[in-house]
């Protein structure tokens, strides 16, 4: 399990770094796999399986648009910036789910159980 996830993890880098999410966290998924539980490990693994099949294949899809060479993403993305074009509208809107699947994959990892001395705001 540890392979496929350093072998997933390492394909989807760039599309999902250009997405938004943060590098140290991204790195953070993948880094010291021989140190997580197995628990952890499966969730990380079903995750990124999940995360291929649905959000990062959209966006591949779309960056890989036979009309769309990098150069004319580079153009769309950063000269043409202020004019919508359909298919800089379908990245985008592509790219917010992908970043929002890792963000709320990383909330649920950093929450910290509540303290049973915690009193309740009523």
């Amino acid at each position: 399990m540890k392979e496929a996830i350093a072998i997933l993890h390492e394909e989807m880098r760039t599309l999902t770094l250009d997405a938004g999410v943060g590098v140290k966290r991204y790195q953070k998924l993948g880094a010291n796999l021989d140190r997580k539980k197995p628990k952890t490990l499966e969730r990380i693994y079903e995750l990124l399986i999940d995360v291929h099949e649905n959000e990062y294949k959209e966006v591949e899809r779309i960056w890989t648009l036979p009309t769309m060479s990098e150069d004319v993403w580079f153009n769309y993305l950063n000269i043409f910036s202020d004019t919508e074009f359909e298919e800089v509208t379908l990245l985008k809107q592509a790219r917010k789910l992908l970043k929002g699947r890792y963000v709320a994959f990383f909330k649920t990892q950093t929450k910290k159980p509540r303290s049973a001395n915690t009193k309740s705001a009523n």
